[in-house]
């Protein structure tokens, strides 16, 4: 038993190849399209990133009133806080103004509202702009994105949906939650 010489082996595989990289190449082939390697992802996969419902950004007990907190999540940068009545509230992080990500060095104002680190313009738990400290009037679209939040069974979610529809359903409360025969919560976290 002789083994064939590795060009004999190799060229059927060459040929097939090269008219495959021939065909993506000429552009009277494929109708004017990009090859399906550099084709738009979505007309490829025709669903959204992130699958409509809510997702739990937090823990309640980590969200201590008059504390912020950064996450990332629905790839976003987030900004999370607590106000002074004790609800849980969801805003996207970055400031509008000039971009600064209010999780990190933001500062909470008046118990309900998020001062901005770079020039200090305040944002309300519903994403509008409260206060600019050097101006009497407030910019008329200065808004960030308020997510609809809400906190049960020991969770602070959002409500994500890729149209930017209102929650279509809410999320039971479960009865057990918090009984003395109830398993707690097992958080892990890691750092990779």
């Amino acid at each position: 038993l002789g083994r064939a010489p590795a060009s004999d082996v190799a060229s059927p595989l060459r040929a097939h190849f090269s008219r495959a990289k021939v065909v993506f190449d000429d552009p009277s082939k494929t109708n004017g399209d990009p090859p399906p390697s550099e084709a738009p992802m979505a007309s490829r996969f025709p669903f959204p990133a992130y699958a409509n419902g809510w997702f739990r950004v937090a823990y309640s007990d980590d969200l201590k009133p008059g504390e912020l907190h950064a996450a990332h999540y629905l790839g976003r940068d987030l900004v999370l806080f607590r106000d002074s009545a004790g609800h849980a509230h969801v805003l996207d992080a970055i400031c509008p103004h000039l971009g600064a990500n209010l999780g990190v060095g933001g500062k909470i104002v008046e118990g309900d509202r998020i001062r901005c680190p770079f020039h200090a313009w305040e944002w309300g738990a519903d994403g509008a702009c409260k206060h600019v400290p050097y101006s009497d009037r407030l910019p008329a679209n200065a808004r960030i994105r308020a997510w609809p939040t809400c906190e049960k069974n020991g969770l602070v979610l959002v409500w994500h949906h890729d149209q930017d529809a209102p929650p279509s359903f809410e999320l039971p409360d479960l009865p057990h939650y918090r009984q003395p025969n109830w398993t707690p919560y097992r958080i892990l976290r890691w750092t990779v």
